[in-house]
């Protein structure tokens, strides 16, 4: 069963919920449309991105949801940079083989330090980054669509080069009726 504490997904409007008419293709979100329909009372509804949090309140669970934006310090912590080989060195987009499986360079948002990221992109997942952090890294706006399409529908993230570059072939485009 998936973890509902933290999920970060739009909240539908209760009463399209309350009506049956959210589909979502995913089994974590379908859980949690239905998980949500037991507890359309608690949902408001939602115009902004938000965190799911689920809790227990007098032996009952509670859901309440945690609005961010993008003027919250947590989504300027760090910037990344570009890539670094093993030793630590700045490499080009153009030397970078494997993508998924290289370190990168991040910058720090408080006082402009530079140091290595803790996780590779496949670690982390593509469509974890920001747009922004995305194209600093070499990967084009189309990968990071596909990227975010990939993680909706099939709830997972893409961890390969060669994955990636299936998923933005033109029969992979058309099947999962990308432009």
């Amino acid at each position: 069963m998936a973890d509902f504490r933290k999920l970060g997904m739009q909240i539908p409007d209760p009463l399209l919920l309350e009506k049956g008419m959210c589909r979502f293709s995913s089994p974590k979100q379908m859980a949690c449309t239905k998980l949500c329909r037991r507890s359309v009372a608690l949902l408001l509804p939602c115009n902004a991105p938000c965190n799911l949090f689920l809790g227990q309140q007098e032996g009952k669970q509670r859901m309440s949801r945690e609005t961010y934006s993008d003027d919250e310090i947590y989504w300027d912590v760090m910037t990344a940079v570009g890539w670094i080989d093993d030793a630590g060195n700045p490499i080009d987009n153009d030397e970078v083989e494997d993508r998924f499986n290289t370190r990168y360079l991040v910058r720090a948002a408080s006082d402009g330090s530079e140091f290595p990221h803790n996780y590779t992109v496949a670690e982390r997942g593509l469509e974890n980054l920001s747009l922004h952090d995305a194209v600093n890294l070499g990967f084009t706006t189309s990968e990071y669509q596909t990227a975010l399409r990939f993680s909706l529908l099939e709830g997972r993230e893409i961890t390969s080069e060669d994955e990636l570059a299936e998923l933005t072939s033109s029969r992979s485009r058309q099947k999962w009726n990308f432009r």
